[in-house]
């Protein structure tokens, strides 16, 4: 983990589902009370260029689930 200014932590956590997971509950367990997550979402759509920013109002789960997003993060 990292400290960053203002008082922020960042993990770096690599790629997958179970990485992910290990480092958010690291954040969390180190008191952080906001996750923000970032990736790539290449080939998404032909419509999109490198560096557009996708700002969802909800995301699909690999299970199928779908879980709220906080709009007021956007």
């Amino acid at each position: 983990m990292h400290d960053l200014t203002g008082g922020a932590r960042l993990a770096l956590s690599g790629l997958g589902a179970a990485r992910a997971e290990t480092a958010a509950r690291a954040l969390v367990a180190d008191g952080v009370d906001g996750l923000v997550s970032w990736g790539c979402a290449s080939a998404l759509v032909p419509a999109l260029a490198v560096g557009d920013l996708l700002l969802p109002r909800e995301i699909v789960t690999a299970a199928g689930p779908r879980l709220a997003v906080d709009a007021e993060w956007h």
